[in-house]
């Protein structure tokens, strides 16, 4: 069998998935949308974050090629909502709803074959 990465698929994957999902764009990290109310990326990376995925290769029982690839990638959900104290819980409603909604679409669909190990809340 022939060995390929499966990373750059999985990342599309997730990518057309949430797009698909949610109203707010999604975007190709590793940098978060600027100017935009609310905005999902994929492959974030930031100072806290330095690498928009991580992972490695497995080799099972005695294999001369890999047999899979297992990666972590780096997600975040942010919104741009005001700057008073006020509005702070409508903010925190709106990212988590952003959440749920593209949680809920990853859960719906295991069939990507990857886990998100975190999701970065801007």
């Amino acid at each position: 069998m022939a060995f390929a990465l499966t990373y750059p698929a999985a990342k599309a994957a997730i990518i057309a998935l949430w797009s698909a999902a949610v109203s707010s764009p999604i975007i190709n990290g590793p940098t978060v949308g600027v100017g935009l109310d609310a905005v999902g990326t994929v492959g974030y990376e930031d100072e806290n974050n330095p690498l928009a995925a991580e992972g490695g290769l497995v080799w099972e029982g005695m294999a001369s090629t890999p047999e899979r690839d297992q990666y972590t990638i780096n997600c975040s959900a942010g919104v741009n909502w005001g700057s008073t104290v006020g509005v702070i819980p409508d903010a925190e409603a709106a990212v988590f709803a952003l959440v749920n909604a593209l949680g809920g679409a990853l859960a719906a669909n295991p069939t990507l074959g990857v886990i998100i190990k975190q999701i970065t809340i801007i």
